[in-house]
């Protein structure tokens, strides 16, 4: 038969978790994992008592509602109720006491923790506490916890319900008082439990205790030996497993220091590396500024030579045509009505004219040469220039060095770059010689050009050594023959003879 069950619910966050007929008396319904599920409260089950009245008068819901609450049920056919027997209940036997703590410390001590075979005794009952407020004296044996034969439940259940389970029921066994002093002298030594205060309710009837025999101590003592040596054990097997534990832990702290050195000098290897990609990064850097300002040195000062270049040519160009439109003037014949009428002096003055006419053809020629040599030299500086700019836009692209000058100078015609070198007293003879080298080096030929005659033939004439010594060094060919059938060899001897002393 199913026993009674007390269930205590403390605030408004706990939950019956079944349900009441109309009459709110008996269970219809158990919700499953609920804490009347918990307990064994099953449908059927009889609401006998709400905080310990049993005469459940007044509004029942309301009572079930309010928290906090304490509720005993338990089947019909139940003869026992775990509060204080009603007038009309049955009467425990005789020396049996079911108590309820509701709440708090116990107040008392038990021979012996479950499961054992001999039975469990009351000890040390505290003065003040619950049990000795309710009449538990040391001697009596505790038969039943919420229900179940106390000496047969499992060690944690049992000191788990001592402990912290609330409301809690509780069955003693009382013993005839004769027996005291026999049964002190044979308990063995006294244990606590940790208790709360409780509320019960328990008959006033004083109980009796039990004797105990000394082969039941003897028992319990040797219970208590095997399992004292089994607790040595394991504490000698848990300190091995710390020993090791702390071991590994410890190889393991090494192990990490040496990682941690490790690292610590990957760093600073590293920072060492960055500083000598810094150093080498800002010498780069200064080096390209230099060169980046070279070369704009360098580009403004052939910018202010085209410049001059533009307008000597102009100035020639302005010069030449002055001198044709005199030539014009003083070559034209006077009309006839001022000729002079004696044939001697028409004859001297036409013939004046005619010579003079000659020197503005001759002079018109040099002019057209002078031109044609500025032009040229004009076109050369724009090839420099532009090779220069080219340098220049490479160097803001990137911090590399610049493209050789010689790059931009493969492609033109030797004839537009020594230009400047034909002219006598021509200034920047260095950088126009240094420009011819690199024409001559990116594959220009020594013994042709685009212009008259050659420029080895060109050198001789313009009697420019330095010019001469280049173009031989570039292997040009001395022996070779102009249009009047003259060799350089003949017509320019001392040229060769003084770069050859060179």
């Amino acid at each position: 038969m199913a026993s009674v069950q007390t269930l205590h619910l403390p605030d408004k966050d706990a939950k019956l978790g079944c349900g009441f007929d109309s009459t709110c008396r008996e269970v219809t319904k158990v919700q499953p994992g609920s804490l009347a599920d918990q307990h064994g409260v099953a449908p059927g089950f009889i609401l006998m008592s709400i905080n310990g009245d049993d005469s459940l008068t007044g509004d029942i819901k309301e009572k079930l509602k309010a928290r906090p609450v304490t509720l005993q049920l338990g089947p019909k056919e139940a003869k026992e109720v775990v509060t204080e027997a009603s007038p009309h209940s049955p009467p425990e036997p005789e020396g049996v006491v079911t108590l309820v703590a509701m709440e708090g410390s116990l107040g008392f001590g038990v021979s012996a923790f479950p499961p054992v075979e001999t039975k469990i005794w009351v000890k040390k009952v505290e003065p003040e506490g619950w049990a000795a407020q309710h009449g538990v004296k040391e001697g009596f044996q505790l038969l039943k916890v919420q229900g179940q034969e106390a000496s047969s439940m499992s060690n944690e259940a049992f000191r788990s319900a001592m402990k912290s389970v609330r409301p809690l029921e509780l069955t003693f066994q009382s013993a005839p008082e004769a027996a005291d002093t026999e049964r002190e002298a044979h308990l063995p030594a006294k244990t606590h439990l940790p208790t709360e205060a409780v509320n019960v309710k328990v008959p006033d009837s004083p109980p009796a205790q039990p004797s105990v025999t000394s082969a039941a101590v003897d028992e319990e003592l040797e219970s208590l030996r095997t399992k004292l040596a089994s607790s040595t054990d394991e504490l000698r097997r848990a300190q091995a497993e710390l020993t090791e534990v702390s071991q590994k832990s410890q190889a393991s702290q090494e192990e990490l220091t040496e990682l941690k050195e490790q690292l610590a000098a990957k760093d600073r290897d590293l920072m060492v590396v960055n500083q000598k990609l810094l150093a080498s990064n800002a010498s780069n850097d200064e080096e390209a500024k230099k060169e980046i300002a070279e070369l704009k040195r360098r580009l403004e000062e052939q910018e202010e030579e085209l410049k001059r270049t533009k307008q000597e040519v102009e100035a020639a160009k302005a010069s030449h045509e002055r001198h044709i439109a005199e030539s014009q003037t003083q070559a034209a014949p006077p009309p006839a009505a001022e000729r002079p009428t004696e044939p001697g002096l028409a004859e001297g003055d036409f013939a004046k004219r005619v010579r003079e006419a000659a020197e503005v053809r001759d002079l018109k020629q040099q002019l057209e040469l002078e031109i044609k040599s500025l032009r040229g030299e004009l076109e050369g500086l724009k090839a420099e220039v532009d090779v220069m700019r080219s340098a220049l836009k490479g160097h803001h692209g990137d911090l590399h060095p610049p493209v050789p000058v010689s790059n931009g100078l493969a492609d033109v015609d030797l004839f537009k770059v020594v230009q400047p070198l034909l002219r006598p007293g021509g200034e920047r003879r260095s950088q126009a010689l240094q420009a011819v080298e690199v024409a001559l080096r990116n594959g220009a030929s020594p013994n042709s050009w685009k212009g008259p005659g050659s420029p080895l033939q060109s050198a001789v004439q313009a009697r420019a050594p330095d010019l001469v010594g280049c173009l031989l060094k570039a292997h040009a060919d001395p022996g070779e023959i102009d249009a009047h059938g003259v060799s350089c060899a003949a017509g320019g001897g001392w040229e060769l003879m003084l770069w050859r002393r060179r």
